[in-house]
């Protein structure tokens, strides 16, 4: 049985809009999104946040996958020059995004995400994503 998330669901197109989110942001968050915004919400946000060693394009095989399902992504492109500086950026396009917003970071970008979700009003869990696709 595949999972949706797993390489061979997401390669069959079989991964939904709502298993991503669940995967995302975990059950119990998400049953607290629908409940406050209700079945048909407006659509969910995702920042993305590259690691050390890379940059916004390294995501580029994730954003059509995600566009594809309904989502609004953007893809932060972080200067590496200090991690206040990379913090300022992505709490920059947190507070740009208009409904539900989720974070994802990659290696140093997890800590970025950390950072600025602090002091934002963005309330979220950290999750550990196995094989997100970034290279």
């Amino acid at each position: 049985m595949d999972v949706a998330g797993t390489k061979s669901a997401r390669a069959e197109g079989r991964v939904s809009r709502n298993s991503v989110r669940k995967m995302l942001v975990g059950r119990r968050q998400d049953k607290q999104i629908r409940a406050h915004h209700g079945e048909h919400m407006e659509p969910i946000n995702v920042v993305l946040v590259h690691g050390a060693w890379a940059d916004g394009s390294s995501w580029s095989k994730v954003i059509p996958l995600l566009q594809d399902k309904g989502f609004n992504v953007t893809a932060a492109q972080i200067p590496l020059t200090s991690i206040e500086d990379d913090v300022a950026i992505t709490k920059r396009l947190l507070t740009a995004q208009n409904g539900p917003t989720i974070l994802v970071g990659h290696s140093y970008g997890g800590i970025v995400v950390s950072g600025a979700g602090i002091g934002t009003g963005f309330s979220g869990s950290h999750q550990r994503i196995h094989g997100s696709g970034e290279r």
